[in-house]
């Protein structure tokens, strides 16, 4: 006997196995199980069976996933046609051809640009469902009008969403986006801040004699967005809320198809209305303090400032509503034109004023939207989780 096992036996006693040899198949493969089982591992016909299982598995989820992309890409383009600018009467008659051509040769750049780029085209579809759901769910409680593909294609407006008021109609330009690349949305934000113009609008609240068509220039615009990464997740959610019973639509091409529809209140109080009217209030409220300031630094040094400046701060903490700005806004408008135009240039006081009325239609929407966040803690978390996305994070600040 080694000095080794002398040594062992005499500290711990005889071991058994040190000295017998193992006769017992069996137990020797019951004690190899044992230590197959501590390691972790398990028999070659269980991970067979679970890889097949898993590739199985993998493959239906592939399939749903195609037929759930097929079913979202279907109903939200093919709903999204755009007025053709023939719809507008008279509005532009002799630019129409000109404008028409200007948008056939910048549809074939951007058609290349979808071949090289599978992720532009997801930015496309996404566009389409904002652009449909921001009515269809009426997030923002407010008509929405389409662009022409000329107003999308060369001034970056998607719709235009109109409030009806005792002063006049209230109209807010919206550029919706699903690329959340920096720099693509600081650029988007910049031209956001110089305001809007729609060549071809057609407003749901006409005047008497007066024509529903028109040109709008100097009306207010924001930004909206989520990223392409949360799109199947909306697939899902429109797929598992489609009804089936069969509708027909006409197609570009003019041809009638089938198709199942999403149904009705599906995304009325989904995370993305709580997102973009969080977006649309900042933007107008950092766009509204921008305003504000230029005219601090235009006319600070003289007698109609005083009023305006002990106001400001109220609004830079962005802690009230609003309505609670009245005061302000009053004394703004009470500074004369010819001052406001120095500091705001031309046409900014109308814009400013317009701002003003957008961002007090968004602000009451927000606030509804927020109470109901503070009786529903499930919708309230999923609604933070959405917030924590990167576009929506450069939308907001």
């Amino acid at each position: 006997m080694s000095k080794f096992r002398e040594d062992r036996e005499e500290q711990f006693g005889k071991v058994e196995s040190y000295t017998r040899p193992r006769q017992n198949k069996e137990r020797g493969r019951a004690r190899m199980e044992e230590v197959t089982r501590f390691l972790g591992q398990r028999p070659r016909a269980l991970i067979e069976t679970e890889a097949a299982e898993t590739e199985a598995r993998l493959e239906e989820e592939k399939r749903l996933s195609k037929e759930r992309h097929k079913f979202f890409a279907g109903y939200y383009i093919n709903r999204n046609q755009r007025p053709p600018l023939a719809h507008f009467g008279e509005l532009h008659k002799d630019n129409r051809e000109i404008h028409e051509n200007l948008v056939r040769d910048r549809k074939k750049q951007f058609l290349e640009k979808t071949k090289r780029d599978p992720k532009f085209k997801n930015g496309n579809l996404l566009e389409s469902f904002l652009r449909f759901e921001t009515e269809k769910a009426n997030w923002f409680d407010a008509s929405v009008f389409q662009t022409t593909e000329y107003d999308d294609l060369f001034n970056g407006v998607d719709a235009v969403l109109e409030w009806e008021d005792e002063e006049g109609t209230i109209v807010l330009a919206v550029d919706f986006t699903g690329n959340p690349k920096s720099g693509l949305v600081e650029e988007k934000m910049t031209r956001a801040g110089r305001g809007a113009s729609v060549e071809y609008f057609e407003t749901d609240f006409p005047e008497e004699d007066v024509d529903q068509f028109s040109f709008l220039n100097g009306i207010p615009r924001v930004v909206l967005g989520v990223s392409t990464d949360q799109l199947q997740n909306l697939m899902q959610t429109a797929y598992e809320n489609r009804i089936d019973t069969e509708k027909t639509y006409k197609d570009r091409e003019g041809k009638k198809r089938k198709i199942q529809v999403v149904q009705r209140g599906t995304f009325r109080d989904h995370p993305l209305r709580f997102m973009l009217l969080e977006q649309a209030e900042r933007q107008l409220r950092i766009q509204i303090l921008k305003d504000i300031f230029k005219i601090k630094t235009s006319i600070s040094d003289t007698p109609e400032f005083s009023s305006v400046d002990k106001e400001i701060s109220a609004l830079t903490s962005g802690t009230s509503g609003a309505k609670e700005y009245d005061s302000l806004f009053e004394a703004i408008w009470s500074i004369p034109n010819a001052m406001l135009r120095q500091a705001l240039g031309n046409g900014g006081r109308r814009l400013m004023k317009r701002r003003v009325a957008a961002w007090s239609k968004v602000n009451e929407r927000l606030a509804a939207a927020n109470v109901q966040l503070l009786t529903d803690e499930k919708l309230a978390k999923e609604v933070e989780e959405w917030k924590a996305s990167k576009i929506h994070k450069l939308l907001t600040t």
